[in-house]
């Protein structure tokens, strides 16, 4: 299961990643990760993370995204973050945030 490229697209982004997992149809499909290899400015980095199960092509369910010594983990859906969010720091619990579609809510 090596990496291989492919683009991440949702209703919010689109981002080139390698992604290293399961592949059904030529889309990522079970548990793998992708590492962006661009920056998405307002979303990642490129480096970042996304972990979990992925479905269709789109990272589903539980997950985690890591971005340096930040992590959040929670729920995906269809590629987006969704519902309460928990933010760790070097390991470290520090806080939940609260996303829909994708973005923090307010």
């Amino acid at each position: 299961m090596s990496g291989r490229s492919y683009t991440i697209v949702t209703s919010v982004y689109s981002m080139k990643v390698t992604y290293t997992g399961w592949w059904k149809d030529g889309k990522p499909n079970g548990e793998g990760s992708a590492v962006a290899t661009e920056d998405v400015p307002g979303r990642f980095n490129k480096g970042d993370i996304l972990e979990g199960s992925w479905v269709n092509g789109l990272i589903e369910g539980p997950g985690v995204y890591t971005s340096g010594i930040y992590q959040l983990k929670g729920n995906f859906i269809k590629g987006l973050k969704e519902g309460t969010v928990e933010q760790y720091q070097n390991g470290k619990y520090i806080g939940s945030i609260e996303f829909k579609n994708g973005s923090p809510v307010s």
